[in-house]
C-alpha cells in the first residue's frame, strides 16, 4: 500500500506539469510526464516501505486492545518469546478495569528491528476503586513484515510504579493494589 506523497510533491508536479505543457510537443510532453510520475511512485514507495513507520500503530493498537480487552488484537501482536504473552496479558487484564493508557516514548535501534516503547496505564480493580498508574516498557521486534511484542519489563526508573502487566520470574503474577 502507498501513501500519499506530501502536498509540496503534488504542487511541484503540478507545476512541471504546467511548464511542459506550455513549452513542449506532445511526444516531450509525455515522456516528461512519465518520468515526473516515475518519481512520484518511488517517492512514495520508498515512504512506505520504512518498516519503523508501522510501528507507533501497532503500539497504539495493542494498547488500545489492553485496555478495552479485546483479545484477538492482543493475540496479534503479542506473541512473546515462548507464544504465552497473549495469555498472561489477558489473565492479568482480566483482574483489572483500565481507565486510560498513553504511549510515552517509542525508541527504536539503529537496525530497526527492535524498540523500546514506554506506556502509561491508569487503573483499577473491583477491591479498590482507587486509580492507579503505572509504567511498563515494553520491548517489540519486526519480523514477518510486522511488528511484535516480545516481553514487558519494568521502567527504567526503579522509583516509578509498575503497571499490572509487568512480569518478571519472581512475581506472584498478580496486579499491583
Amino acid at each position: 500500500m502507498h501513501s500519499a506523497p506530501p502536498k509540496s510533491t503534488i504542487n511541484d508536479v503540478q507545476r512541471a506539469m504546467s511548464l511542459l505543457v506550455l513549452s513542449g510537443s506532445p511526444r516531450r510532453i509525455s515522456k516528461w510526464i512519465a518520468v515526473l510520475l516515475a518519481g512520484l511512485f518511488a517517492g512514495s514507495c520508498s515512504a512506505a516501505s520504512d518498516p519503523s513507520r508501522h510501528l507507533p500503530l501497532a503500539v497504539r493498537e495493542l494498547v488500545e486492545a489492553v485496555t478495552w480487552k479485546h483479545y484477538p488484537v492482543v493475540a496479534r501482536y503479542a506473541v512473546g518469546t515462548d507464544g504465552s504473552l497473549a495469555g498472561e496479558i489477558r489473565k492479568r487484564s482480566e483482574a483489572v478495569e483500565m481507565a486510560e493508557s498513553e504511549v510515552v516514548d517509542v525508541a527504536v535501534s539503529a537496525d530497526g528491528d527492535h524498540a523500546a516503547v514506554l506506556v502509561r496505564y491508569t487503573w483499577y480493580t473491583s477491591r479498590d476503586t482507587t486509580l492507579k498508574s503505572g509504567h511498563e516498557l515494553q520491548h517489540w521486534a519486526r519480523a514477518r513484515g510486522g511488528w511484535y511484542i516480545e516481553s514487558i519489563g519494568p521502567p527504567v526508573d526503579p522509583a516509578a510504579r509498575r503497571s499490572p502487566f509487568v512480569m518478571e520470574e519472581d512475581d506472584d503474577k498478580s496486579p499491583q493494589n
